[in-house]
Formats: C-alpha cells, sequence, structure tokens
C-alpha cells in the first residue's frame, strides 16, 4: 500500500483520524512533524509560530525515504509530496467549519493570533487548494464539522475502497451564511491586533 496523506488545517482531526485509518490499513502512522524531529530536518525553533522552522534540502532527503513506505501520514503542508507523487496512493483533506475550529484551537490554548492564521487558511481553504494543484485525480475531502474521528475514518475507508474522489472543493465561504463570516473576520482582525499590540 502506498503512500496516503491525511491532509487538513492543524485542528480538523488528522492525528485521531489517522491512528484510526492505519490500525484498519495495517499501516504505520506518523506525523511531518516527527519525521522533522526524528530526522532533524530543522534549521531553528520559531516561538512566535510555535513552530519549527524546516531545513527544506534535508526534508526532501527525508521524503525519499518515506514515499517507499506504507505510511499515513499526517500533515498540513502538502506541496512537497508533489515530488514524490507517484507514491501518493490518495490524498484525505479533512475540513471544519471555521467556527468549530476556532472552538477547537482555543480549547488547545493557542495563542489568538495562531488560531487567527489557522482559521483564515480553514475559511479560505489553502491546504484544500494545495492538494488538488498537487494531486487533483487523487483527493478526497471529508468534512469533520460534528463528526467522531471514527466516522471520519470510515467515510475514507469507504471512499478509499470506491477509488472515489472529490471534484471540487468544500467553500465555505458559500456555505456559511453572511452573519457568520462577518464573525469570522470580527474575530481574526481582532485577534490580529491583538497580536501586533502585543509586539
Amino acid at each position: 500500500m502506498p503512500l496516503i496523506l491525511l491532509s487538513g488545517t492543524p485542528g480538523t482531526g488528522k492525528t485521531r483520524v489517522g491512528l484510526i485509518l492505519s490500525r484498519r490499513l495495517h499501516a504505520r502512522f506518523t506525523t511531518v512533524t516527527w519525521l522533522v524531529l526524528e530526522n532533524r530536518a530543522w534549521r531553528s525553533y520559531d516561538p512566535d509560530t510555535l513552530s519549527y522552522v524546516i531545513d527544506e534540502d534535508r526534508f526532501y532527503r527525508v521524503l525519499e525515504d518515506v514515499s517507499r513506505a506504507d505510511l499515513v501520514l499526517d500533515t498540513h503542508w502538502v506541496e512537497p509530496f508533489a515530488a514524490v507523487g507517484g507514491s501518493v496512493r490518495y490524498c484525505a483533506v479533512l475540513r471544519t467549519n471555521p467556527l468549530e475550529l476556532w472552538r477547537r484551537l482555543e480549547r488547545r490554548g493557542w495563542p489568538a493570533g495562531k488560531i487567527a492564521e489557522n482559521v483564515e487558511a480553514e475559511l479560505l481553504g489553502v491546504v484544500s487548494r494545495e492538494a488538488f494543484n498537487a494531486f487533483p485525480d487523487r483527493v478526497y475531502e471529508v468534512d469533520t464539522t460534528g463528526k467522531k474521528p471514527v466516522e471520519a475514518a470510515e467515510e475514507l475507508l469507504d471512499a478509499m475502497r470506491r477509488g472515489a474522489r472529490s471534484t471540487r472543493p468544500i467553500d465555505w465561504l458559500e456555505l456559511l451564511s453572511d452573519e457568520e463570516i462577518s464573525e469570522l473576520l470580527t474575530r481574526i482582525t481582532r485577534a490580529r491586533a491583538k497580536e501586533v499590540a502585543e509586539r
């Protein structure tokens, strides 16, 4: 079984769904973060974004090894995997209503600025767009809003068995009401203003 990418904005449920998928498929589960740390494929740590700055040359060498393994790989950074595209069997993108995503990331205790950045990315479908660009014939999106991880995993397994794919991404700007979009934009603006004021 070639590589399965499980992508999506942070907070959409990738890790929990990925662990279930890997058990059902008898594959190893890992994340881009774990790969970066295990292989020392980072240059520094950025305390502002609470993330590692990746050494891209080293990371691409790691990808060559990973591309030959039976893996379910959790990532919100799809673009590099286009380099090993032939090894990617499926690219599943988990999506979550941005208002629900905001609540999930708040429960994690994330700073408001980081929440705003990720919610805005989900609202605009940034990860989804990358996935469709990299693997136009191998993307399947699952809306995890209000779903248990096992339900999302079962939906993905069924889609994989049928060879189903999404033909167009979920568009929150189309699905949310004007009031919901206005609320999100207000939250994002306030979070960004607070972040700037605290610098």
